[in-house]
């Protein structure tokens, strides 16, 4: 209803009023909060406005062409008198500098009552005077526009260096780098009071006077040191330097404690220790579990003096068809009777065909393997397995554990006893460590016969003053290394065998032995065989076909059990070309010092291979040498000779101690006779007997000479090691 002609008036007035408010305002009065504003309301003829009241609402903006007002204030009522009104702005609605300061181009729009706005109006510079009651710039004012000394030091909130007060001198400068070493002059010393002064280093060209020098190490030749006393004495025995008096002398403590049992590895830093993990494998292994029989399943296992057990487990794997009606016991060294029952029954039901028990991590059913942790478990274990159910082969899984022919079900697959040991007779270097000895190194000087080899002692070197060789346990045997020449007449070895173990790498050939190392009797050369079934064989009787005068004719008994070895022909490394015959007082000697094994081999003519092989265990028993052959076995053709089949268990016999009268028939030779003979190797003797043939018999007798079979005369060759 009223026409929008506040307009040039309005915009007038605000140019005015603003002016005359700013130019009325005190330089040090506060600034006001409010802005005066002017206009006149015209009537749409142009006339103005009745007098009365109206409701006004005032409005800032951004920009003529602003959309949203940044400050309103609104609706107030306003008195119109003739047409004129005023109106100070922010008086109902505080002015806000900060945003009457961010604006690029202010702009105030007037609205009477719902009229639309009237036509928006620039401000001036008047409203601004807000802004500076709280002036906040940077770089409003250049350093142009002050004058030299315009800024007082009153006016300034710091110390300048070198002054006590305001503009003066810094009372706490903390920086680093600020100020260069170079730029620093003393003109007299620095006293730094009560404080230290901390350097990593520091370089004197003159004096140092302290009350006291503290330093983890003093560097130089010592010459000018003064006042400092050396250590002098020796701590008593048992007594260790704990430190050292102001005088020089040595504090003494008596040592507390003592190193632990297991400290080898700390004191060493950790390259030594005698801490050690052992398991110990039975070697039955597979025994087979009698099925519902009575009888037990037995295993055995010999663990050896290792030394104390610090930790002990047991392992142990079983085959079955039906766990359920299997029992295990397993007896330790010290209990044969009652031992620890392991599990009884060891499963529910016959679904489980293995079975995989591990003592401690499996609890025993009773007893208690516990007590072994501080112990030494040396000596024979025992594990025995009882089957108290029929296997029955039908069932799925049954055929390969059921034997009925056997009366088997399962077995004991392995069992181990593992230890983790605190030795006190050996010592280990750290794994890629190498020992290395300043002096000599000197091997234990033990018996063969008594030290153990198996898998657990791979790698033990010893030596033997007994056989003059050292020793390396290779898992399975003992190696011996001969320490001198092995085998020669200065140097003969016990037997083959032992020449075998002390230089392993040693040929067939004739060497120099000594059954009784060095006792009564006298050594003599030996063909030896080092390659035949591992080799160490020692030639003791020998037998070629043909030929007369031979040495074992008319032989009385104490030429045939006591000669050292008798040669025809040229003893050399063709067996061929001599012939052999020892006393068995020496074959003794020579079972002795070897495996107690005995071996014939026959071929039925000269220049032909071997046609028969036979090997047994050999013992002579008694006086009367009586031959007791066990475990023989065939090593070639498929015919056991006739001193195995006959003639075992027989007594020796010669021409002046045979109540057969045997040797009487076959030219006084001697031999175990048993009416008279099967397989003999004197063979016919010399051409007597009725015609029987001269040569070595594997089997039967015969007036023929050898054939393939084993019939006739042939060459023969007795060996034992």
């Amino acid at each position: 209803m009223f026409a929008r002609t506040l307009l040039t008036r309005v915009a007038a007035m605000f140019g005015s009023v603003l002016l005359v408010a700013a130019l009325a305002s005190p330089l040090a009065a506060a600034v006001p909060a409010t802005s005066q504003v002017e206009g006149v309301l015209r009537a749409a003829g142009g006339v103005p406005a009745a007098d009365g009241a109206y409701q006004l609402t005032f409005a800032l903006y951004d920009g003529l062409l602003a959309k949203s007002p940044v400050w309103t204030e609104g609706p107030v009522e306003v008195q119109v008198v003739g047409g004129r009104f005023g109106h100070a702005l922010g008086s109902s609605k505080a002015l806000d500098a900060a945003v009457l300061g961010g604006l690029a181009a202010p702009y105030l729009g007037v609205q009477v009552g719902s009229d639309p706005e009237l036509p928006r109006q620039a401000l001036r510079a008047a409203p601004y005077a807000l802004v500076a009651g709280s002036l906040a710039c940077v770089g409003c004012v250049a350093a142009d526009s002050l004058a030299n000394g315009g800024v007082s030091a009153a006016k300034v909130g710091f110390n300048y260096a070198g002054s006590n007060t305001k503009g003066g001198a810094a009372l706490d400068v903390s920086c680093t780098g600020c100020v260069s070493v170079a730029e620093l002059a003393f003109d007299e010393d620095v006293d730094l009071g009560g404080n230290s002064l901390k350097a990593k280093n520091g370089t004197f060209t003159g004096d140092v006077s302290a009350k006291s020098v503290t330093a983890t190490t003093f560097v130089g030749d010592g010459s000018k040191l003064s006042g400092i006393p050396m250590p002098t004495g020796a701590c008593p025995k048992g007594q260790s330097v704990t430190g050292i008096a102001a005088d020089g002398k040595l504090i003494c403590q008596p040592m507390v404690g003592a190193l632990p049992a297991d400290g080898l590895a700390t004191v060493s830093n950790g390259l030594l220790s005698n801490q050690f993990q052992d398991k110990i494998t039975a070697k039955d292994l597979g025994v087979a579990i009698p099925d519902n029989t009575g009888a037990t399943a037995v295993s055995t296992l010999v663990f050896p003096d290792i030394g104390v057990a610090q930790t002990f487990a047991v392992t142990i794997e079983l085959a079955n068809t039906d766990l359920s009606s299997v029992a295990v016991v397993l007896l330790p060294p010290d209990d044969k009777k009652q031992g620890v029952v392991v599990c009884d029954p060891c499963g529910k039901d016959d679904t489980a065909k293995a079975l995989v028990i591990e003592l401690p991590k499996t609890a025993p059913q009773s007893g208690d393997l516990g007590k072994w942790v501080g112990q030494n478990p040396k000596g024979e274990w025992t594990l025995k397995v009882t089957d108290t159910g029929f296997c029955l082969p039908q069932k799925p899984g049954n055929d390969k554990l059921c034997d009925t022919v056997a009366k088997t079900d399962g077995s004991i697959v392995t069992w181990s006893i593992a230890i983790q040991t605190l030795s006190n007779q050996k010592v280990s270097t750290a794994k890629d460590s190498t020992l290395i000895a300043g002096g000599g190194v000197q091997l234990a000087d033990l018996d063969p016969a008594k030290v153990t080899c198996d898998a657990a002692h791979f790698g033990l070197m010893f030596a033997s003053s007994k056989t003059q060789a050292f020793y390396v346990c290779n898992g399975k045997e003992l190696r011996a290394f001969a320490l001198d020449e092995q085998g020669t007449k200065a140097n003969p070895a016990l037997s083959c065998w032992d020449l075998r173990q002390k230089q392993p790498f040693v040929i067939d050939g004739v060497y120099w032995l000594d059954p009784d190392a060095g006792g009564p009797g006298t050594a003599f050369q030996a063909y030896c065989d080092m390659s035949t079934d591992g080799g160490g064989w020692t030639l003791v009787w020998s037998n070629l076909r043909g030929g007369t005068g031979k040495f074992e004719t008319a032989m009385k008994w104490a030429t045939a059990t006591t000669t050292t070895p008798l040669v025809k022909g040229s003893l050399g490394d063709d067996i061929e070309q001599f012939q052999v015959y020892t006393g068995l007082a020496i074959w003794k000697q020579l079972l002795a010092a070897g495996q107690g094994e005995w071996r014939y081999t026959w071929a039925n003519d000269y220049k032909s291979p071997i046609d028969h092989a036979h090997k047994c265990k050999l013992a002579l028993n008694g006086t009367a040498y009586t031959l007791a052959l066990s475990g023989c076995s065939n090593l070639k053709g498929g015919v056991t000779p006739g001193i195995v089949a006959y003639h075992n268990g027989k007594d020796f016999r010669a021409i002046d101690s045979d109540a057969t009268g045997c040797s009487l028939n076959y030219s006084n030779t001697p031999w175990w006779y048993v009416s008279c003979w099967d397989g003999s190797i004197n063979g016919g003797g010399q051409n007597s007997g009725g015609g029987y043939y001269n040569g070595a018999y594997w089997v039967n007798s015969a007036k023929q000479w050898g054939a393939d079979n084993g019939q006739g005369a042939g060459n023969g060759w007795m060996w034992v090691r």
